[in-house]
């Protein structure tokens, strides 16, 4: 307060407090230091309780399955088990489209050129991305978010209108290839997570490192509309 009064000094009274009032306020008002490990307990304990979502994705370069590079993907998940998913892949120039529903204990995949087929043997699944295990509570993202490394709190963003913490933590080669199956990680791999500071819902995930057989790479996972009503049917 003395080093106010200097700075105020020969300013009148009423505008003086003013001042005074704002570079307080200023003070209060700036962002609380928070437990990045903390973040990451409540993360994963907010995730299990999810039970519906909305996720987007984007692979970097050196992503593969059945031969094509995956570009991104779309898709929506209902508890228990229920996802339905849309892939982008790309060879040469051509894009195409395939699409993963399992519903009701059953898995189909639509194949370009040949249509819908039953899955009937789950090794067949290994080379697409299984965006029904994100919520998995014993291999998911409940599971493993809280299990980083070394985590470093960096701050706050908004996503989606959301504030969010951000946090970069290390995790394991086995524990995010469990998350994504299509990842087949060298090594330890770094990942920047975004998440709600009021919810602990996880918004975003940036993961990087030696992500495929290509090296060094990086996959993007957006995560929204968790709660929201979503259909996903046996096709037809």
């Amino acid at each position: 307060m003395i080093y106010l009064r200097h700075y105020t000094r020969g300013v009148p009274r009423p505008l003086a407090l003013c001042i005074c009032a704002a570079v307080l306020l200023s003070a209060c008002g700036q962002p609380s230091s928070y437990d990045p490990a903390g973040v990451l307990r409540d993360s994963g304990r907010a995730m299990a309780a999810a039970t519906t979502f909305t996720a987007d994705a984007s692979f970097g370069k050196g992503a593969t399955s059945f031969g094509f590079g995956l570009d991104s993907a779309h898709a929506v998940y209902r508890r228990p088990a229920d996802s339905d998913a849309t892939i982008k892949a790309r060879h040469g120039d051509a894009v195409v489209d395939f699409e993963l529903v399992v519903v009701g204990g059953h898995t189909y995949l639509r194949v370009p050129l040949i249509g819908w087929q039953e899955v009937t043997n789950p090794t067949e699944l290994m080379a697409l991305p299984d965006f029904g295990r994100l919520l998995d509570n014993r291999q998911g993202l409940p599971a493993v978010v809280p299990l980083g490394t070394s985590p470093v709190a960096m701050g706050h963003v908004t996503v989606d209108g959301h504030d969010c913490y951000q946090i970069r933590a290390t995790y394991t080669a086995d524990q995010v290839a469990q998350v994504i199956t299509v990842l087949k990680p060298s090594g330890p791999v770094t990942a920047t997570l975004w998440i709600d500071s009021s919810s602990s819902l996880l918004r975003r995930i940036r993961i990087t490192g030696a992500l495929y057989d290509s090296g060094q790479s990086s996959l993007d996972v957006h995560l929204r509309d968790f709660g929201a009503a979503v259909t996903i049917a046996k096709p037809v």
